[in-house]
């Protein structure tokens, strides 16, 4: 049994989720505070807080598990964290040579 945190900018992305592991053979729960629901299930799934990161607990089966992280890699609450610093480290750099022009 593993545990990642995920997070789901929008309900596509929640709905896309589903979809990535639908086909696997593994156990997957979505588990936001006390509540807990099967996450191959699209109806699950959006019943949870989606703006809030949520932990994806993974029962595995027939050696599955590295073909889940890959499927899973775009919804790990870390991946998505990277990448919004990412927009806004790119949106400082933007700003500032905006200004430095304007000054110019």
């Amino acid at each position: 049994m593993k545990t990642f945190t995920v997070k789901f900018e929008t309900v596509d992305n929640a709905t896309s989720f589903v979809k990535a592991i639908e086909d696997f053979h593994s156990h997957f729960d979505l588990i936001y505070g006390k509540y807990v629901v099967d996450a191959q299930s699209l109806l699950g799934v959006m019943t949870m807080n989606l703006r809030e990161a949520i932990d994806l607990r993974i029962m595995e089966r027939e050696d599955e598990m590295d073909r889940i992280i890959e499927a899973i890699t775009p919804y790990l609450a870390a991946w998505v964290l990277r990448s919004e610093i990412l927009f806004f480290a790119i949106f400082l750099i933007l700003l500032i040579s905006i200004m430095n022009y304007a000054i110019l």
